[in-house]
């Protein structure tokens, strides 16, 4: 008799060493998604009413935290339906679908969303810079030796890639 219940508290003793990580990983998960929830989107009640406030700024950050993890489709997702809210500014929002894009090598998106950015602010080093990259990237080097001329000239102390150094 007292040989069974220590086997059984053996078992029940070992059972819990390995189970224990387990639950504190799912529960650590848990907390993490709910933890997001509660900073993307703050609850009010107004009678029956549930209105949700989205600030722009812990939009940006959970749209920037997305493409740090490489999740393209969770940013791009959050970035049309910021554009579709208009809670984000549009050169921000064609910036960064832009930049996302471009990580999963669609340059030709890339490419418009660059040029689309470049409406709402035609003289933005970063912007014109990502566009050359795209340029040079997509072989078109025709377009990024104007765009290197017009950053040169914005900028004079920006480093210009060396091949089109003798072009300018």
């Amino acid at each position: 008799m007292n040989n069974n219940i220590l086997l059984f508290r053996f078992y029940v003793i070992i059972s819990f060493i390995f189970l224990i990580p387990f639950f504190l990983f799912i529960n650590l998960e848990l907390y993490k998604l709910l933890k997001i929830q509660f900073l993307l989107k703050e609850n009010l009640t107004i009678g029956k009413l549930n209105v949700i406030d989205i600030n722009k700024n812990k939009l940006k950050l959970f749209i920037k935290l997305y493409m740090y993890r490489n999740k393209w489709f969770i940013a791009i997702s959050l970035l049309e339906l910021s554009e579709y809210l208009n809670i984000i500014d549009s050169f921000d929002i064609d910036n960064l679908l832009a930049y996302a894009y471009q990580n999963l090598s669609y340059l030709q998106l890339s490419e418009y969303y660059y040029l689309k950015a470049l409406l709402y602010k035609p003289n933005n080093i970063n912007t014109l810079s990502n566009l050359a990259n795209i340029y040079n990237s997509l072989a078109k080097n025709d377009e990024a030796l104007k765009i290197y001329r017009r950053i040169s000239i914005l900028d004079s102390n920006y480093l210009i890639p060396t091949n089109y150094l003798i072009n300018i």
